[in-house]
């Protein structure tokens, strides 16, 4: 509770709430890319500081390009990717106050599963490898 000066000179209590502030980054090690066949799927384990009110969106966007909404869902799936081709994906949270800031960028390289391979997934602390037919296809970390 904070006090204020009324102009009369009296103090009186603000019961007035804080407003809400727009939320914080979504931090590297709290989601998750994986690739797919044209896709690349995403997955946020936990949220980040909801700044007073709830978050209500997770948006994404692709190389620095547009941000898009995910549907209001922490599961979801970049669709009408090329394969081969490389894309650094970033996510925000958004409340009612607005978008928070951007997260560090994810790369991530869809690729045709068909015939790929075997798929071989190496975690190291917060290094995290996984490569396809003998092609990278994620990798997180330092």
């Amino acid at each position: 509770m904070s006090l204020m000066l009324h102009r009369a000179g009296l103090l009186r209590s603000s019961l007035a709430s804080p407003a809400p502030s727009v939320p914080g980054a979504v931090h590297a090690d709290d989601w998750s890319l994986v690739a797919g066949d044209e896709e690349a799927h995403v997955a946020i384990h936990a949220l980040p500081p909801h700044g007073g009110a709830a978050i209500v969106d997770i948006e994404y966007r692709l190389d620095g390009g547009t941000w898009t909404s995910s549907g209001g869902t922490t599961d979801f799936t970049l669709t009408s990717l090329t394969n081969d081709q490389g894309y650094d994906v970033e996510l925000r949270a958004v409340n009612v106050a607005g978008a928070g800031a951007a997260s560090d960028a994810k790369s991530v390289t869809p690729v045709d599963a068909g015939g790929a391979g075997d798929a071989l997934l190496l975690v190291n602390g917060s290094h995290l490898l996984l490569t396809s037919g003998g092609r990278i296809l994620l990798s997180t970390g330092a």
